[in-house]
Formats: C-alpha cells, sequence, structure tokens
C-alpha cells in the first residue's frame, strides 16, 4: 500500500518549542545529519517518543518538517 493517503489533503505543522537540534541528534554525535535522519526513517509512522519531535503520540509528516528544518545544525 501506499505510505501517504492520497485522500489527504492537509497538514498541521506547529512546531514544539522543546524542538532544539539536541533532541534531533538521535545517534549522539554533535550533529544532525545522515545518520540521524536514517534512524528517523526507521521511526517513521510509529509511536517510539525519541523520534516524536512534536509530541503528538506519533513520528509523522509534521516530526519530519521539524527533522528537516533542524538538518545540519551542531547540537
Amino acid at each position: 500500500g501506499a505510505l501517504i493517503d492520497p485522500t489527504f489533503r492537509s497538514v498541521t505543522f506547529t512546531p514544539g518549542a522543546t524542538a532544539t537540534a539536541k533532541r534531533a541528534d538521535f545517534d549522539n554525535n554533535g550533529i544532525v545529519g545522515f545518520g540521524d535522519f536514517l534512524l528517523f526513517a526507521a521511526a517513521f509512522l510509529g509511536r517510539d517518543a525519541e523520534f516524536d519531535l512534536d509530541m503528538d503520540g506519533l513520528v509523522g509528516f509534521s516530526d519530519f518538517l521539524i527533522f528537516a528544518s533542524l538538518f545540519g545544525q551542531v547540537a
């Protein structure tokens, strides 16, 4: 099946106040980079709180947007 429902037409994006580069440095190497992206991608659509950057209970598209905004930053 499709990862994204084709009838889905909107995304709510509310950046969390706690969404800092440190939270998105999942591999703890001091920078939000490709290794962190691979870990995030593996957790996508799951419920692992470590990767739930907007703290809504699901690792989803809004978490990806937060992660993308932090990509490349020093943690």
